[in-house]
């Protein structure tokens, strides 16, 4: 944070403190968390600790020695005249007599608050709280109301990179803010933006093709790598470091690098250092080799990855970089549904009706079999064991349909949608109802796409067609 925003810009070390139940017996309970405040510019910067939500109010103790109470807030019968000599019994005086001798009595202006301390004393989201969506990392709607409160006014940007349950986009837009919302887990995206409709706030959902599904299942992913590549053959001649070659006409014989998935975040992002190891430890084992493909994730630095390539590489073989995300871009599998359309009258109103008759999951599937595996092997098989009925409703976790575009790949508009919650209850476009789900949604006009999420958070789009 200092090295981004600088260290003369860091303005306080906030702790946020709660409570919750700790069993730890080998280090002190934790009931705190750090909160760091940065601004861009230390002598202009949003600051409204008079706000509201932001002000610190004063204790039950400080408030009754205040007496009496008007238009402009608290006041308080102080133990001294005005003339500073001591008043017998002024905390007991009559209203009649403080008519009868103002004189004699200081006022003093207790006001809404004062400045909030660093340290604040808010309470975690517990497991009956109404805003609690089943999210991890989730952060009470209190904590971000102060700091979104303190740091912003209405209309400017509140921006989340790290977005998780999505508190800040729900809490920004309420305060009035406009909000971004990011997170690299498909899972945030999705719990936000139910989160959202719910709050009926205004939002426009980008969807970003960037290869998630390896940050899912990176064991997986890795195994299935080199299959993904098109022309790619093992190749014993060259160095394991390679993970084979592709076959071109003009270069000839094409070494391949790819990026360990499972080795964590440092093996995903080419840097200076890897193209260092490539030419001093790689290249210069390779012969009549022309050109080698180096796939990757993440670039460190482009600009710098080339100017240090251009400095350094004197073998004469080319390096061609290429972006994995968009070979991992179709490796989600599409489950399969099966659906029954038809116009249905609703009292003096004709309706469409998707009747899902079965819904069919690999991914669902694994992750059962998996559980259902792990519970024989602790002998828990009767007691916890998982099963689906045949036509696989209990997967689905929330469907859509859209009732203007037909394009599979253009932008998902929500004509209808129904959240099956946790509790089995239904929402429908947002609102909670007491229904249990019947395996149907209806619309107003004829559907052309139907969306479904599985219960592990992957959505396929269906295109639905018409006689």
């Amino acid at each position: 944070m200092d090295e981004i925003f600088g260290q003369t810009n860091f303005l306080n070390n906030i702790v946020w403190c709660y409570q919750t139940r700790q069993f730890g017996k080998k280090y002190f309970n934790r009931k705190h968390h750090d909160i760091f405040w940065y601004s861009m510019n230390p002598e202009e910067y949003v600051y409204n600790w008079n706000d509201p939500n932001v002000i610190q109010g004063y204790s039950e103790a400080t408030i009754k020695k205040y007496k009496l109470k008007d238009e402009k807030g608290y006041y308080r019968l102080c133990g001294r005249g005005i003339n500073g000599s001591p008043i017998k019994g002024a905390k007991d005086v009559d209203p009649k007599w403080e008519e009868t001798h103002p004189e004699l009595v200081v006022r003093d202006y207790l006001g809404e608050g004062f400045a909030p301390s660093d340290y604040w004393f808010i309470d975690i989201v517990n497991q009956a709280a109404n805003e609690r969506v089943d999210y991890a990392t989730q952060k009470p709607e209190a904590l971000l109301t102060k700091i979104i409160s303190a740091a912003s006014n209405k209309g400017m940007i509140v921006a989340d990179f790290f977005g998780g349950s999505g508190v800040t986009a729900a809490v920004a837009s309420k305060l009035g803010r406009k909000f971004v919302h990011v997170d690299i887990n498909a899972n945030s995206i999705e719990t936000t933006r139910d989160r959202l409709v719910k709050e009926n706030s205004e939002f426009q959902l980008l969807e970003i093709k960037d290869g998630v599904t390896l940050f899912r299942n990176p064991v997986q992913t890795d195994k299935i790598l080199p299959s993904l590549i098109q022309g790619l053959v093992p190749d014993r001649s060259i160095s394991p470091y390679w993970k084979g070659v592709i076959n071109d006409s003009k270069f000839g014989k094409m070494p391949v690098y790819l990026p360990t998935l499972v080795e964590g975040a440092e093996a995903r992002v080419v840097s200076v250092a890897t193209i260092h190891k490539l030419i001093y430890e790689e290249l210069s084992q390779l012969e009549t080799i022309k050109k080698v493909i180096v796939y990757y994730i993440d670039l460190e630095d482009k600009t710098l990855i080339n100017e240090y390539i251009s400095s350094h590489n004197n073998t004469g073989i080319e390096i061609e970089f290429r972006d994995l995300k968009i070979v991992l871009d179709n490796l989600v599998a599409q489950d399969e549904a099966e659906f029954d359309v038809k116009e249905v009258q609703d009292g003096l109103m004709t309706k469409w009706e998707v009747d899902v008759i079965s819904f069919v999951s690999d991914r669902v599937k694994q992750k059962i079999d998996e559980f259902n595996l792990k519970s024989a092997f602790n002998g828990t098989a009767n007691s916890m064991e998982i099963n689906l009925s045949d036509n696989g409703l209990e997967a689905i976790e929330w469907i859509s349909v859209d009732c203007i575009n037909a394009d599979p790949n253009a932008s998902w508009n929500s004509s209808e949608e129904i959240c099956i919650e946790p509790d089995s209850f239904i929402s429908i476009n947002g609102a909670k109802t007491r229904n249990f789900w019947n395996g149907k949604i209806t619309s107003d006009e004829r559907p052309l796409r139907v969306k479904i999420r599985n219960i592990c958070g992957d959505e396929s789009i269906f295109v639905l067609t018409y006689e």
